[in-house]
C-alpha cells in the first residue's frame, strides 16, 4: 500500500541503492542483518522512492511506518 501524504516527495528508483520489501527489510533488521550504522533507506513503492528515511532501529522499536509496501536501501 503507498502513503499519499503530500509532504513526502516521490523520486524515481535509482540504480545506487536495493529495491526490497518492507517484509525483507523488516525481516533483515530483525534478524541482525541490517543494523543503523550499515546504511539507511528510503520508504518506496514498487516503481519509486520518498524522501522519508527509515533505519533499522525504527523497525526494532517498531516506528516504522507500515503504509509503505517496500524500501530503497542504501549501504555506507
Amino acid at each position: 500500500m503507498e502513503n499519499n501524504n503530500s509532504e513526502v516527495r516521490w523520486e524515481p528508483l535509482d540504480d545506487i541503492g536495493y529495491h526490497m520489501t518492507m517484509e525483507e527489510f523488516i525481516s533483515s533488521c530483525e534478524c541482525g542483518g541490517f543494523i543503523d550504522y550499515d546504511g539507511f533507506g528510503y520508504y518506496a513503492s514498487a516503481d519509486r522512492q520518498t524522501d522519508k528515511v527509515i533505519i533499522p532501529s525504527h523497525v526494532m522499536s517498531k516506528e516504522h511506518d507500515e503504509t509503505y509496501s517496500h524500501v530503497m536501501w542504501y549501504n555506507r
